[in-house]
C-alpha cells in the first residue's frame, strides 16, 4: 500500500510479497481487514475501496469526502470510521455502501482512529490532538448539510500542503458576519501580502497563496518560514507555513 495506488499482500509472514492491482493511481495511507477476505483502504481526495475476496479485486466507495483519508478502522464488517485532513471524521454502518460526515471539532488534521466498540473510540492528529468519543462519535451530517451549516466558532485551518511550493490553501470558518482580514508575514513581522480584507458571512472558507503572485513591484518570495494571520472582530490567530523549494 502506497503512493500511485500500490497494494501488497503477503501469504507467507511477509517472507515474500505480492503487488495487488488496486485499480486507482490515487496515493493510500492506510489498510483495515475484519477477516483474511473483507478489506478497506484509504487515501487522497477521500478514496475509499473495499475488497471482498482478500485483495484479488478493490473497488470503490463513495466516502463523499474530497479530503485526504489517512487513517480507517472497522470493529466489525459493517460499522467503521475514516479521519483525515482538516478533522474530517466519517462513519459507514453497511461496510461502507454509505458513508456520513461526524463532526470532530476541530480543524486539524487527523492521522489515526481507533475504536474498542462501537461506541468508544479515539482519534489523534497533529499539534498532540487527541480526541475521544462515547457516543460512537455523535451526530452525523449526511451530503452537504456539514458544509452549509454556520459553524459555532471562528476557525484557522493548516495550511495544506504544508511544505507548499509555491502555492497553498487556507481554510477558515466564520460565524458571524465581520469584517475579515488575513495577511502573510515574513520571520520579521514585515507584512508580505494581503489574501482577505473583506466582510463575511457566516461559513467556510479557501483561499489560496502562491508565493510567487505577489503585489506589483515584489518578487517571488524565498524558501524559508511565514506566517498567516486571521483576524475577525475580536478573533485573532496565527499559524506557521513553510515555503520549501
Amino acid at each position: 500500500m502506497g503512493e500511485a495506488g500500490n497494494i501488497i499482500k503477503t501469504i507467507n509472514g511477509g517472507e515474500n510479497w505480492i503487488l495487488q492491482n488496486s485499480g486507482t493511481g490515487d496515493n493510500l495511507y492506510s489498510v483495515y481487514f475484519t477477516d483474511n477476505q473483507t478489506g478497506w483502504v484509504v487515501g487522497a481526495y477521500g478514496t475509499i475501496m473495499k475488497t471482498t475476496n482478500g485483495g484479488e479485486n478493490w473497488f470503490l466507495q463513495s466516502s463523499g469526502a474530497d479530503n485526504w483519508l489517512y487513517s480507517v478502522q472497522f470493529i466489525d464488517n459493517q460499522i467503521g470510521w475514516a479521519v483525515g485532513l482538516w478533522g474530517t471524521i466519517i462513519k459507514t454502518t453497511n461496510g461502507g455502501e454509505n458513508w456520513f460526515s461526524q463532526s470532530s471539532g476541530t480543524s486539524i488534521t487527523l492521522n489515526s482512529v481507533h475504536f474498542t466498540d462501537n461506541q468508544t473510540g479515539w482519534a489523534v492528529g497533529e499539534n498532540g490532538t487527541i480526541l475521544k468519543t462515547t457516543n460512537g462519535g455523535g451526530v452525523t451530517f449526511v451530503g452537504e448539510d456539514e458544509n452549509t451549516s454556520s459553524p459555532n466558532n471562528f476557525i484557522l485551518s493548516q495550511n495544506y500542503p504544508n511544505p507548499f511550493n509555491p502555492s497553498t490553501q487556507i481554510r477558515y470558518s466564520i460565524s458571524n458576519t465581520t469584517l475579515v482580514t488575513i495577511k502573510v508575514y515574513d520571520m520579521l513581522g514585515k507584512e508580505v501580502t494581503t489574501l482577505v480584507n473583506e466582510e463575511n458571512s457566516p461559513g467556510n472558507y479557501e483561499v489560496e497563496f502562491n508565493g510567487n503572485n505577489l503585489p506589483a513591484g515584489r518578487q517571488g518570495l524565498a524558501s524559508g518560514i511565514y506566517f498567516y494571520r486571521l483576524r475577525a472582530g475580536n478573533f485573532v490567530e496565527t499559524k506557521k507555513m513553510i515555503l520549501l523549494k
